[in-house]
């Protein structure tokens, strides 16, 4: 994984904290194979390692890193979540969206206009169930 972002939030997970003087160019932050690699608005960063783990990393004010710590502040290096397996992720700005690897659709952070999908208006720190269909992409 390469990275090329100011790392305030943390979101280049290599448990840096600081705005450079200059952009930072690509640099290797992780040998990991990963699958999938999502980037949020709000500086999060989520990622399903080639094994299905998920991880997560970055802004997490709003829950949207799924580790059940709401409003945790900011995780500065990939905290996996969860111990479930894992096949697609994508980030908002304050949200979480995923795809399980039997299909079905689930998302956690910010929910303050219904847009996890569960039907509340209510904030989610974890994981909530939104489908048990049979889902191949989602998009924040």
């Amino acid at each position: 994984m390469r990275r090329s972002r100011s790392e305030v939030m943390g979101p280049c997970g290599n448990g840096g904290g600081t705005y450079p003087l200059f952009p930072l160019g690509p640099r290797l932050v992780s040998r990991e194979q990963w699958s999938k690699v999502a980037a949020g608005g709000f500086d999060g960063m989520m990622a399903v390692k080639v094994d299905g783990t998920l991880w997560g990393w970055g802004s997490d004010f709003y829950g949207q890193l799924g580790d059940g710590e709401p409003a945790a502040g900011i995780a500065r290096i990939p905290v996996q979540i969860g111990s479930e397996l894992w096949r697609h992720v994508d980030v908002g700005s304050t949200h979480t969206v995923a795809i399980q690897q039997d299909g079905s659709l689930w998302a956690w952070g910010r929910n303050s206009a219904g847009e996890l999908g569960d039907g509340t208006t209510v904030q989610r720190a974890a994981p909530v169930l939104i489908s048990s269909d049979q889902w191949s992409e989602v998009i924040a």
